[in-house]
């Protein structure tokens, strides 16, 4: 036989479905947010160290033919530069590697995707991210060239991942590998994959799945607090109703201790259910999210098995988290005297007994239900905090995941707006500087070379002291105007200004967009190549090859512009994920507080109908009363949002850009937020309101 009290709690879950469900889904909604991001989080950080373990990945790529003595194991992979025709006079980056044995790759190995393997020597094997930058098939002969103007045809014979490389897509570069009595093998450089001892293996893209690991991390502790909000939300509303039931259980002797565990035990109930629904769509919703992830970074996803541990933080969280905000709102409810249980009627306090009440009594210019619905607004003030609260943060979240956003884009805009030329063009061998003139309108000829800082090489960029087409914002120091020193920029964060690198002394510190570079005053010889170039590509294109001047690299400042931005995807859509879920928690949460006001006014509305007021009335109040929240929640959600830009400014641009970014509040994301805050209120209020439609005066009078 069950207790009585027991039986109380069951029939009380099943008495009032509709409360019932609203505290079920309030809780599964933490549980799915919580459950997401562990599961993607999880599986992200054991698939993407495994995919790129199990490619035994080089300590370093040694140009030539001779290996560190430190090596412990060594594997010739010579590499081919040349560049593949897309279209009519347009060429993308092609990079070639040679391998000896495609059935025998010990190092940085490359796995079978689709079509033959291995290659014959008139074919090639496309990373298979490659395919669209190449704008190709796989059957397709494409054209390649290389810098010294020799074009061969390969045909793709199919396409292999190269989970060591980033994406084709996001550097815009077309990855090959060919046989080793390929055709293609033109004007090689020789390279050695070299693996040493003791070396610290850290993937290509290591600093973007660093900030995207640490935004999962942090939102789904966001989103726990979030769901913890919610949960007190719905119980502090399920203890008001309950008082005079409390009154009566202690009238026939129930103790204290007794009304604690019953009422724990009826919030374990739902937290138990709210498990069995939020944490199967948790699960599915993290494992597609893991596999999207996956995708954009180029690796694999060979089991997206959760572990135990995850399991069980996620039962132990959606328990105790519930019974740990419900505890104090029940023993506060549980040490209530009888005479206050059976005196203390809220709903029915007279109008004018607060400071609020008699300010709005004042507004004699406001319609009555109008004065009505900002009355009930404000009547629960602690759950219109707690709603306003979890609405707000979730709009700051998002708000400031837009900043963010912004703020990327207006760093790729101060970039590209330094860079006051069209296209960046490298030449096979050096030129006169007088013959390379004539390809455009306005050139200017630089020089590039390489130097070992630490362990590092770094591009050394030699640009005339006066050029007309660059000039980088700088954090410190001062540009190249007077022809001494060198610049460097914040990648080389070992160095400071007054240090000598490349034999000059460092006399600034330049932003930049990109990856580690030296900028130095340019020593002319008469001869050059690297160009920059004001002018159209195709027509550029055109000239050079009139002029029979071989390219090795070309590209575009727009195609640079956004092969810096695609590497910027994976954080993007990290804050946007993570900031939805926020915002489905908090418009959860006010569509609970709605129904819950519906619901605790079942008699007023019934009093209301009684004397005239009609159901659109009504129901157009409790429309306005969500409004009213969402736009309360969207003027605390800007003032959240500053910190929290600031906040994400400075991680997400150390991590990834090595320097915080500029603070910005873009009123765009504003604008959206209070558009997406009013559809979220609007939808929120639909229930409620059809609720309040489909009251009966009889019953809602007879309600209790």
């Amino acid at each position: 036989m069950i207790a009585p009290r027991w039986r109380k709690v069951l029939r009380d879950i099943g008495e009032t479905p509709l409360r019932t469900a609203l505290a079920v889904v309030a809780m599964a909604a933490g549980v799915f947010g919580l459950g997401t991001i562990l599961t993607s989080y999880s599986i992200l950080t054991r698939e993407l160290a495994k995919t790129y373990a199990d490619t035994n990945p080089s300590s370093a790529i040694v140009s030539g033919t001779r290996a560190p003595n430190n090596a412990i194991e060594v594997e010739p992979r010579p590499l081919v530069r040349a560049r593949v025709r897309i279209g009519n006079d347009e060429w993308a980056p092609l990079y070639l590697y040679v391998v000896r044995d495609f059935n025998d790759i010990h190092i940085d190995k490359i796995r079978r995707d689709t079509g033959a393997w291995p290659p014959r020597n008139d074919e090639v094997l496309l990373e298979r991210t490659a395919l669209s930058v190449a704008r190709a098939h796989i059957g397709d002969r494409v054209t390649m060239r290389t810098p010294d103007g020799v074009e061969r045809t390969l045909r793709v014979a199919g396409t292999v991942h190269a989970a060591g490389q980033a994406p084709a897509w996001m550097d815009h570069v077309v990855i090959g590998f060919v046989s080793w009595n390929s055709i293609a093998r033109i004007n090689e450089m020789p390279q050695l994959r070299v693996v040493t001892r003791g070396a610290r293996l850290r993937h290509p893209h290591a600093d973007q799945m660093d900030t995207f690991l640490f935004l999962l991390g942090a939102f789904g502790a966001l989103t726990l607090v979030l769901s913890a909000v919610l949960v007190a939300n719905m119980i502090h509303a399920l203890l008001a109703e309950q008082v005079r039931q409390v009154g009566v259980m202690k009238a026939i002797g129930a103790t204290t201790r007794q009304i604690i565990a019953l009422y724990l035990g009826q919030v374990s109930i739902l937290a138990i259910l709210a498990l069995a629904l939020g944490v199967p769509l948790g699960m599915s919703a993290g494992r597609g999210y893991a596999r999207f992830a996956a995708t954009i970074l180029n690796a694999n996803i060979a089991s997206d098995r959760v572990p135990l541990a995850i399991f069980a933080i996620e039962i132990a969280i959606g328990i105790l988290v519930p019974l740990a905000v419900a505890f104090g709102p029940v023993v506060r409810a549980s040490r209530i005297t009888i005479h206050e249980a059976f005196s203390n009627d809220v709903a029915r306090r007279p109008f004018g007994t607060r400071r609020f009440d008699r300010w709005l009594a004042r507004m004699r210019w406001l319609p009555r239900p109008l004065m009505l619905s900002l009355r009930t607004t404000f009547h629960k003030r602690g759950r219109l905090a707690l709603t306003v609260g979890t609405l707000a943060v979730g709009g700051a979240v998002f708000i400031s995941a837009l900043n963010v956003a912004a703020a990327w884009s207006r760093v790729l805009d101060e970039d590209t707006n330094a860079r006051r030329y069209d296209l960046e063009v490298r030449l096979a061998r050096p030129y006169p500087i007088e013959q390379v003139r004539g390809i455009a309108t306005y050139v200017e000829a630089w020089d590039e070379s390489d130097v070992l800082v630490g362990r590092k090489h770094v591009t050394v960029i030699s640009l005339p002291p006066q050029s007309k087409l660059l000039r980088m914002p700088m954090i410190r120091g001062r540009w190249l105007d007077e022809g001494d020193g060198v610049v460097i920029n914040q990648y080389l964060p070992s160095l400071r200004i007054g240090d000598v690198v490349a034999g000059q002394r460092i006399i600034g510190i330049a932003k930049d967009a990109g990856s580690a570079v030296i900028y130095a005053p340019l020593r002319s010889n008469g001869m050059t190549r690297s160009l920059r170039v004001i002018g159209k590509q195709r027509d550029v294109e055109r000239a050079l090859e009139r002029a029979g001047i071989a390219v090795k690299s070309l590209q575009s400042v727009a195609d640079r512009r956004k092969a810096i931005a695609d590497h910027l995807i994976i954080i993007e859509s990290a804050l946007v994920f993570a900031a939805m879920l926020v915002v489905l928690v908090g418009g959860l949460g006010l569509m609970s507080t709605l129904t819950l006001n519906v619901i605790e006014r079942t008699r007023e509305i019934g009093i209301l109908s009684a004397i005239g007021a009609t159901p659109r009335t009504i129901a157009r109040n409790v429309v306005f009363e969500g409004v009213l929240m969402g736009v309360l929640s969207w003027l605390v959600a800007i003032v959240i949002a500053i910190p929290a830009t600031l906040a994400m400014d400075n991680v997400a641009g150390r991590m990834f850009h090595k320097t915080p970014l500029e603070f910005f509040m873009s009123p765009r994301a504003i604008a959206w937020w209070l558009a997406l805050v009013l559809i979220l209120a609007a939808l929120s209020s639909f229930y409620p309101a059809r609720r309040s439609l489909q009251m009966a005066v009889r019953e809602a009078l007879a309600y209790e």
